[in-house]
C-alpha cells in the first residue's frame, strides 16, 4: 500500500515538474502573435481623412481579434509628410495613407499616373483603370522595387484651385505664383505658368503673406482643415482636378510577415476606408463650399474648356517623354492609351 502511495506521490511530483517546466512555453505557444504597426496619415489629427484611416486602424483589430493593431499618427507626428515613402521603405513606418504624387520623383513618375492633369474624369474612372485595366498590377512592380507592398490608390472628390483673383482659365494666371505639387506642378510650368511645391502645412501662412497668390489642392473638405477659405477670396471646385487621389501602402518586410488571413483583413478594410473617404467627402464638399460662398464671401469661378484642353494636351505630351524614360512607365502609357481609346475619358 506504501509502495502504492509513493507511486502515486511520484507521478504526482512529475506532473507538477511538467506543468512547471513546459506548462508556460505551451501557453505561449497557443497564444497568437500580435503584429504591432505604425501608421502615418496625410492629414492632421481631426481632419476627414485621418478620422477614417483611424476607423480602419479599429476595424483591422476588430476583425483580427486583437492579433494586427496599427496605431495612427497624424502628418508630420514621426517624419514630414513629403518623407513617408522613405520611412515606408526603411521600415520606420510600417504602413502610411498619403499622396502618391509626392513621391513621383522617386517612382519615375509612375506613381502620380492617377493624377495627371484633367486625364481622368473622376474617381470612378481612375480606379477602374487601376483594377479593371491593370494600372494597379504595374505600379505595384514599381513600388516592389522600393520595398513597399502597395495596397491600393485611389481618388477622392475633385480638387480644387484657390486664389486671391478672379478668374475663367488660363490666361488670369499668367505673372502669379501658384501652389502646385506632383504633375500639376508640371503641368502649370508647361502652359506657362510658375508654379511652387510645398507642403500643405505651409499654404495658409504663403497665401496670407502673400508669398503665392493661389494654389491647387485636395478637395474643399480637405482645405477647409487647412483654413485656405479664409486666405482666398476666390475658388474652382469642379470635375477633371484629379488632384485630391490616396494610397495605402506597407513595409515589404512588414507585409511579408502576416499570416494570408491578416493580408486579406488589411486589403478589405483599406477597400472600406477608400469607399468613406469618397462618400463622407463628397458630403461635407458641399456643405464647406456652401459655407465658404455664404458665411466667408469666397466666390465660385469656372475654367473654361480651352484652358483644360491646353493643360490635358501638354500632360499628354510630358507622359510621352516619362514613357521614353522608364520602361514601367512605358508600360503604364501602353493601358492608359487603350483604356482612353475605349473610354473616350
Amino acid at each position: 500500500m506504501k509502495g502504492t502511495k509513493g507511486i502515486v506521490f511520484g507521478i504526482l511530483i512529475a506532473l507538477c515538474a511538467f506543468v512547471f517546466l513546459f506548462g508556460s512555453s505551451l501557453a505561449e505557444a497557443a497564444a497568437p502573435e500580435v503584429f504591432k504597426w505604425r501608421l502615418q496619415a496625410v492629414g492632421p489629427r481631426g481632419s476627414t481623412e485621418t478620422d477614417v484611416i483611424e476607423r480602419f486602424a479599429d476595424q483591422v483589430k476588430q476583425a483580427s481579434n486583437g492579433r494586427l493593431e496599427i496605431k495612427v499618427y497624424g502628418a508630420d507626428e514621426i517624419v514630414p509628410t513629403f518623407e513617408t515613402f522613405d520611412a515606408v521603405s526603411q521600415g520606420l513606418l510600417e504602413m502610411h495613407c498619403n499622396d502618391p504624387s509626392y513621391w513621383v520623383g522617386k517612382t519615375n513618375q509612375c506613381s502620380g499616373i492617377i493624377t495627371t492633369p484633367f486625364l481622368f474624369k473622376n474617381a470612378l474612372s481612375q480606379k477602374i483603370f487601376l483594377e479593371n485595366w491593370g494600372g494597379l498590377e504595374i505600379l505595384r512592380k514599381v513600388y516592389a522595387k522600393h520595398n513597399i507592398y502597395l495596397i491600393n490608390q485611389f481618388g477622392e472628390t475633385p480638387g480644387t484651385i484657390w486664389t486671391k483673383f478672379p478668374f475663367k482659365g488660363l490666361e488670369e494666371f499668367k505673372g502669379k505664383k501658384i501652389r502646385g505639387h506632383g504633375l500639376w506642378s508640371e503641368a502649370l510650368k508647361r502652359v506657362g505658368i510658375s508654379s511652387v511645391t510645398m507642403p500643405g502645412g505651409e499654404v495658409y501662412e504663403a497665401m496670407e503673406r502673400g508669398v503665392i497668390d493661389g494654389l491647387i489642392s485636395a478637395n474643399v473638405a480637405w482645405c477647409f482643415d487647412y483654413g485656405f477659405h479664409e486666405v482666398s477670396n476666390y475658388v474652382y471646385a469642379g470635375d477633371g482636378i484629379n488632384i485630391a487621389n490616396l494610397e495605402f501602402a506597407v513595409n515589404m518586410d512588414a507585409w511579408n510577415k502576416l499570416p494570408d488571413d491578416l493580408k486579406a483583413i488589411v486589403s478589405v478594410c483599406a477597400r472600406e476606408a477608400e469607399v468613406a473617404m469618397l462618400a463622407i467627402n463628397q458630403d461635407a464638399d458641399q456643405v464647406k463650399l456652401h459655407e465658404a460662398v455664404e458665411k466667408w464671401g469666397v466666390k465660385t469661378q469656372p475654367f473654361d474648356s480651352a484652358s483644360i484642353g491646353k493643360m490635358r494636351a501638354a500632360m499628354m505630351g510630358a507622359i510621352e517623354e516619362y514613357a521614353k524614360a522608364d520602361e514601367s512607365y512605358a508600360e503604364l502609357l501602353k493601358v492608359l492609351k487603350k483604356y482612353l481609346e475605349v473610354t473616350g475619358d
